[in-house]
């Protein structure tokens, strides 16, 4: 059982460098400038992984809900849409700051205001929706087959928690890997650009290629 449950830690953390996981953290780190917001970017990702694990662990054993391996590829699907739209806002805030002007009219004059589309201080929140969006894709999906074979629910809760936890352990730290190179290139616009460029079109074209492996399934 011990042997198990530091298994569950282990394959959490390997199970953070999957590629979509990568390519979608490394679009939410662009605007990153420290390390330390970055580090809790990737915890609160692994956090939401991990809530909607437990989830499906709960359903699977309370409501006995039986789990078809071929059918696994459709858990895919949120994730695909949730890398183009990682991938699109990466390249928008590239040409455009993340910022949009509205008019706003007082004194019977117009004129026109600027408010940043994506509300940077809501970043964790929004990391933590994107985790709970990964939480069945990839091996955790199949982790609910493992968790299956658990003779009670609170040992395959335990196991799933553990899973988890080492999935906020090695996304924390994939995450303050990914932003050392956007933080050290601020200064650097050619260098910064470029780096935010590759990970929003690396976003747009792995959610397209597994919108492509969907559909031919």
């Amino acid at each position: 059982m011990l042997t198990l449950l530091a298994l569950g830690v282990l394959l959490g953390m390997k199970h953070a460098l999957e590629p979509d996981h990568l390519v979608a953290v490394s679009t939410m780190l662009h605007k990153e400038r420290r390390l330390l917001p970055a580090l809790k970017v990737g915890a609160t990702w692994g956090l939401g992984h991990t809530t909607t694990l437990a989830l499906g662990v709960l359903f699977l054993f309370l409501l006995k809900l039986p789990l078809q391996e071929d059918k696994l590829i459709y858990f895919e699907a949120p994730v695909a849409v949730m890398l183009l739209l990682l991938g699109g806002k990466a390249i928008y805030d590239l040409f455009t700051a993340g910022k949009e002007l509205y008019f706003h009219s007082h004194d019977g004059l117009t004129h026109a205001h600027t408010f940043k589309l994506f509300d940077p201080e809501k970043r964790h929140f929004r990391s933590y929706f994107v985790g709970l969006v990964h939480g069945l894709a990839g091996s955790g999906a199949m982790m609910l087959f493992l968790a299956g074979e658990f003779p009670t629910p609170l040992e395959a809760l335990l196991y799933t928690v553990l899973f988890g936890v080492g999935s906020m352990v090695g996304m924390a730290l994939v995450s303050c890997g990914i932003a050392i190179p956007f933080v050290a290139s601020r200064n650097k616009p050619m260098l910064y650009q470029g780096l935010t460029l590759v990970a929003g079109a690396t976003s747009l074209f792995l959610g397209g290629q597994i919108i492509w492996e969907i559909a031919h399934a």
